[in-house]
């Protein structure tokens, strides 16, 4: 079974946010389609007005950006050209959460250069399929038994995550030494059911994170920090276990992870996510074109570390290569299996107590 590349599912992932986060709202009058100028003020006015990144992003000079890039609409001809300068206007924002439309065809302006944490293939033909890997729900989430380590899979968060699967495989496996659970191939998702899993693996409630928008004239004027929780069960596992993240994990499984690095008996595996989380409004220009302004952003639990430019960073930092993908070796979960098979009580306190983590704070 194949997925396709990091790459080419993040830009479908964010295309797929484009047209269903908010609707497409109707510009104002203007006037000819190929005013491009007044389509650019427009543009412009919009982020000036909602774009909640400026925050962390002061080194743009965002008036500068319009006069460079206004005198420019005069070398534009059709809607099209007038789109790749927009989507070169909005790379300066270095934002992946910006995303334009023209043509049905999604533009994305920046995307960081990431590394993958792992390869499809590799994964499924030397790991899962060997341990004789079910779906829940075929190409979303699943799970097998890897010495004696109970392995799930989040291939994509969405409504098709069912807590009660979960509950069930848990229950299978009470001696277990730990669970494991991988969302490196997860291509962004809905963040609806993320608690749902969190809360399994939870004592009590707390604040997971805070989400915030713009509010007030200024560019770096937001609204007050709106708590996140994740919450508990009666019957939650109180057993180690491993959450993958990479490079490759940014949206809804960033969110997760940031709701695993809350929970008391929880270690994050692998590398530091890709810092994208702004959630995007949409609206419409002339020509069935469109695009997209990140108006909502996450600051992490502690208050003070914005997710957009920290990431979340692992506990055990574990360097997957492609040298490793060609060996066949998929070192990020072959650590976790390991790490699982050892976990007792204090495992996460004994890897992850004393100076705060940094991106190689701990190298396998």
């Amino acid at each position: 079974m194949r997925r396709p590349s990091a790459r080419l599912w993040r830009t479908a992932a964010i295309l797929a946010s484009c047209l269903t986060v908010s609707c497409l709202d109707d510009p104002v009058d203007l006037g000819g389609h190929d005013d491009y100028l007044a389509q650019l003020e427009l543009i412009w006015n919009q982020y000036d007005r909602l774009f909640v990144g400026f925050v962390y992003t002061g080194a743009v000079d965002w008036d500068e950006v319009f006069e460079e890039y206004s005198a420019r609409t005069d070398t534009v001809t059709t809607q099209a050209s007038f789109i790749y300068l927009m989507s070169e206007m909005l790379s300066e924002l270095e934002d992946a959460g910006i995303c334009l439309v023209f043509a049905g065809d999604p533009i994305v302006p920046w995307q960081p250069d990431v590394e993958a944490s792992y390869d499809w293939d590799v994964l499924w033909q030397n790991y899962l399929e060997p341990a004789g890997f079910e779906w829940f729900e075929e190409g979303w989430w699943g799970y097998c038994v890897m010495d004696s380590v109970p392995y799930i899979l989040i291939a994509e968060w969405n409504d098709m995550i069912y807590g009660g699967y979960l509950d069930e495989v848990l229950a299978q496996h009470p001696d277990a030494p730990a669970v494991v659970i991988d969302q490196r191939p997860c291509g962004g998702g809905s963040v609806e059911r993320i608690g749902q899993v969190a809360r399994r693996f939870n004592d009590q409630t707390r604040i997971a994170y805070y989400t915030l928008y713009r509010k007030g004239p200024g560019r770096e004027d937001l609204s007050e920090p709106e708590p996140r929780h994740v919450y508990t069960l009666p019957s939650w596992y109180e057993g180690p276990v491993a959450v993958l993240i990479g490079e490759d994990c940014y949206g809804a499984p960033e969110l997760f992870a940031c709701m695993a690095d809350e929970l008391p008996n929880a270690v994050l595996i692998g590398d530091t996510t890709m810092s994208e989380v702004t959630t995007p409004a949409v609206y419409a220009l002339p020509g069935g074109s469109s695009y997209s302004v990140p108006v909502e952003t996450i600051l992490r639990a502690d208050s003070s570390s914005w997710l957009q430019v920290t990431g979340v960073a692992p506990d055990i930092f574990v360097p997957a290569t492609p040298e490793d993908f060609a060996a066949g070796r998929d070192p990020i979960l072959e650590f976790a299996l390991l790490w699982a098979r050892g976990a007792g009580p204090g495992a996460r306190a004994s890897w992850t107590s004393g100076p705060a983590r940094t991106r190689h704070s701990r190298e396998w």
